[in-house]
């Protein structure tokens, strides 16, 4: 059985210490690749440089809504180069995470859809799919989606937390959810009624680690390694095998990251 973890902070500070055991943690319970992110372009070129060290590590880049008051002409050029220069050599596999969070609201929301708007664009450039990070804002996203069809590119809304109906209506437009360890927490209705609402082929696998650390390690450092535990609880939401709930996952993940093996 393998997994892939879709989405995970690895070049957090909190992962340089311990990062190659980090890694063969993950590898022991089967999560053999590894999607790398970064909030801003600083930390999304250190995410491209660490996925070029290591075979198993891919990466996206991005502006996070919390830092989109940092969007400027500047940013524009160095977020296509970083597009360019990871889709070249094969390790930067989307544009993300980019979106709206109107619930810290840590930039303008002016700001945050501009942003947001500018980057979709060079997603379309570059024939990059998108990882969206939406938070108390999911019906303007889905209404901006609709008239910006941004729908044409493929995506995955990561770490869902919207409602169940707002899930199917994002499925139905085409994108994938991203099924974190919320989904283990005791207040999980609306995670666990969209994973319920929404086929699995719909649904992929991610830790967001260091955060969200699913139970039993909640309060832990969040790593790859966790998302065994995420994925079995998933499996037993939905009464399948956790061996197909993986597959199928990770085939999901593969084709929206385009991984050839």
């Amino acid at each position: 059985m393998t997994l892939i973890d879709t989405h995970c902070h690895l070049a957090d500070e909190k992962f340089h210490d311990d990062l190659d055991a980090v890694l063969q943690r993950a590898h022991k319970v089967g999560v053999d690749r590894v999607v790398v992110v970064g909030d801003q372009l600083a930390s999304s070129r250190d995410a491209l440089e660490l996925a070029k060290s290591k075979p198993e590590l891919y990466c996206i880049a991005g502006v996070h809504p919390h830092n989109a008051s940092q969007w400027n002409d500047e940013a524009v050029a160095e977020l296509r180069a970083l597009c360019a220069e990871g889709k070249a050599c094969g390790k930067l596999v989307a544009v993300g995470e980019i979106g709206l969070d109107f619930y810290y609201d840590l930039s303008p929301r002016d700001q945050q859809i501009e942003a947001f708007l500018a980057q979709v664009e060079i997603a379309r450039e570059f024939k990059l799919p998108i990882s969206f990070h939406v938070r108390n804002a999911y019906d303007l996203f889905i209404e901006v989606v609709r008239e910006k069809h941004i729908n044409e590119i493929p995506g995955v809304v990561h770490c869902f937390g919207g409602t169940a109906k707002q899930g199917a209506e994002l499925v139905k437009m085409g994108f994938l959810l991203g099924v974190t360890g919320v989904l283990t927490f005791k207040k999980n209705d609306d995670i666990c009624e969209t994973v319920h609402a929404v086929p699995l082929d719909a649904l992929i696998l991610e830790t967001d680690g260091p955060y969200l650390a699913p139970v039993p390690h909640r309060g832990k450092r969040n790593e790859p390694a966790f998302l065994h535990a995420t994925a079995m609880r998933l499996a037993h939401e939905l009464m399948l095998p956790l061996e197909e709930v993986a597959a199928r996952t990770m085939a999901n993940a593969k084709k929206l990251f385009r991984f050839q093996d």
